[in-house]
């Protein structure tokens, strides 16, 4: 009974997380939730899923910022907003931290360039 409880805050802690990764819950309001100590839910959040609340936060915005850099023009600055970073260098740091590559590198990667024109050539669509 006690691990599906577990498993049940650890599991609605992750989603109230997801619906709001830019301005995500505070611990408290976690552990509010689900009837538990800050301290508790913290444990019991790793112990479900593996990871700590903020790696699971950063791992969120950087999954998203990827996304972003990759599929749109949008400068840096924007995109680290957008995701949740108040300022570049935060943003620049945990990306790297996630990512192994600077926010910058995602747009100069010849690796991907390659694949997005072999791609577009097997679909018949223009490569820039």
């Amino acid at each position: 009974m006690q691990q599906d409880f577990e498993k049940q805050a650890g599991l609605q802690a992750q989603q109230m997380i997801e619906a709001d990764f830019v301005n995500p819950p505070s611990l408290t309001d976690l552990a509010n939730a689900s009837g538990i100590s800050p301290y508790q839910m913290s444990r019991l959040f790793y112990r479900v899923n593996q990871i700590t609340i903020p790696h699971y936060i950063r791992k969120l915005r950087t999954d998203r910022a990827e996304e972003l850099l990759r599929t749109t023009n949008r400068a840096i600055g924007q995109v680290a907003t957008e995701v949740g970073y108040m300022s570049i260098s935060a943003f620049c740091r945990a990306f790297f931290r996630e990512k192994g590559k600077l926010p910058s590198d995602m747009r100069r990667d010849p690796s991907d360039q390659l694949r997005e024109r072999r791609a577009a050539a097997l679909t018949g669509g223009f490569a820039a």
